[in-house]
């Protein structure tokens, strides 16, 4: 018998039920502040009346709910390291470093 991938917080393990409960808690807000921002993949079903919206979180794939889990995960790593920086937002410092980092012509 094969043993059990052991769950860490933080990691989702493929093959493993996802507990909508994880979800229905990001159906409440954001978890970066009280708010309910428009390119957040759940914005629309943030509007819906909770019912409709427990019955849309029923009807999720694994995979979309890996996805949901996920993208909130980033987001909220993200939004902490832009706040402890205290920088102004745009993109992630590695795509600045490698836009500076790209030779000119001047350079060959």
């Amino acid at each position: 018998m094969k043993p059990s991938p052991q769950r860490s917080p933080g990691k989702v393990v493929r093959g493993q039920p996802l507990l909508p409960s994880s979800i229905v808690t990001l159906l409440a807000g954001c978890p970066v502040g009280d708010t309910n921002p428009d390119h957040c993949p759940l914005y629309e079903v943030r509007k819906l009346p909770p019912q409709e919206a427990l019955d849309w979180v029923a009807s999720l794939s694994t995979d979309d709910k890996a996805f949901l889990l996920q993208y909130h995960r980033c987001c909220l790593v993200y939004s902490l390291e832009e706040q402890r920086t205290n920088r102004v937002p745009g993109p992630p410092r590695r795509a600045r470093a490698m836009k500076k980092k790209t030779p000119t012509r001047s350079g060959y």
